[in-house]
């Protein structure tokens, strides 16, 4: 997941500050303890796939 940094505070593995506005990679779909209130999650596009097989032909569903 990718985020930007909206607070100062924030260190890299050396031990460098991390400017504001920087955007990261963290792993993982969360945002780990020490970036809470500090970051902002990156918005992600996703793309909606619909019906992508060729030829397909929608089955009827049955009432239960």
């Amino acid at each position: 997941m990718k985020v930007t940094i909206t607070e100062a505070g924030v260190y890299d593995a050396d031990g460098q500050r991390v400017p504001v506005g920087t955007e990261i990679s963290v792993k993982g779909d969360a945002i780990p303890a020490w970036l809470v209130g500090k970051c902002q999650a990156v918005a992600v596009k996703k793309t909606a796939v619909t019906n992508p097989a060729i030829g397909a032909v929608q089955q009827p569903v049955e009432d239960a």
